[in-house]
């Protein structure tokens, strides 16, 4: 088996300077020196700006409702929800998955500017992890090593199914990759 340590320490040594330094083909081996735990600012970024991110959008969410009462919903607040919500989007699946991680089209720089940007405003990760994750994720599908599917598919009892849960979803809260 391939070791799933070698993708978290590209992240923590390397140098990128250009998104697109991201895309490059990489050979994954047992030659790297073992992983080592996030520390300093991508420890803060990963266990405390991620997750203020959920928090501060809930606590935005339930402002939303109660002013709902004085103000109500104009025509304009469905206008930029609905912008908003398809440009975040768009940046998330034509930006980050498809374009950074899959590199299935190419764009002019403007554009793939812009890209970034959208698919940043959803919070998932920086580009250069997410890229980092999903084809960590291609290489280990659903095995040992996978860093946001299920490993426990098979598992029939009701913990494990919310185990299941947990981890495609809030692994980075729990896991050191």
């Amino acid at each position: 088996m391939r070791n799933p340590g070698y993708v978290a320490q590209i992240l923590e040594q390397s140098s990128v300077t250009e998104v697109t330094e991201v895309f490059q083909t990489a050979e994954i081996d047992n030659s790297h020196p073992e992983y080592k735990p996030l520390s300093g600012m991508r420890k803060w970024i990963r266990y405390g700006w991620y997750p203020s991110i959920d928090i501060i959008s809930l606590i935005g969410g339930i402002a939303a409702i109660a002013s709902l009462r004085n103000q109500g919903i104009s025509l304009v607040d469905l206008g930029i929800l609905l912008f908003m919500f398809n440009f975040v989007g768009l940046g998330g699946e034509a930006g980050m998955h498809r374009l950074f991680a899959h590199k299935s089209y190419k764009v002019a720089k403007p554009l793939r500017i812009l890209l970034a940007l959208a698919g940043s405003m959803a919070g998932e990760a920086p580009i250069i992890e997410y890229v980092a994750y999903h084809r960590c994720h291609h290489i280990y599908a659903d095995n040992e090593g996978d860093l946001h599917s299920p490993h426990y598919i098979q598992a029939n009892k009701p913990w494990a199914r919310l185990r299941n849960v947990w981890h495609a979803f809030f692994w980075f809260c729990s896991a050191e990759y």
